[in-house]
């Protein structure tokens, strides 16, 4: 999600390589994992801390975010991952 904010969308050509070589599912495993960073505040924070996110990162992800949200229930989604935030990235600052 962050190389997507940073890159813009994925290039059509990058993704008829992936689905060449494991199938056009790779598509819908994408769209799930990323559906699954922003709809679990504490999964992405586990997975910030195992790619080791730094605390500058992990803050411009969550204002990025905040940023596209475009309904309330994105805002609300989007809440949680500035109130929970991640406890060991905010002692990592």
């Amino acid at each position: 999600m962050v190389m997507p904010a940073r890159w813009g969308p994925i290039l059509a050509e990058a993704v008829r390589i992936a689905e060449q070589a494991y199938s056009p599912a790779v598509h819908l495993a994408y769209e799930r994992a990323t559906q699954a960073l922003a709809d679990d505040s504490a999964y992405l924070g586990r997975c910030f801390d195992a790619l080791s996110v730094s605390f500058e990162a992990r803050t411009l992800y969550r204002l990025k975010a905040l940023a596209d949200a475009t309904t309330a229930s994105d805002l609300s989604r989007y809440r949680g991952l500035i109130r929970h935030g991640d406890a060991s990235a905010a002692g990592r600052r």
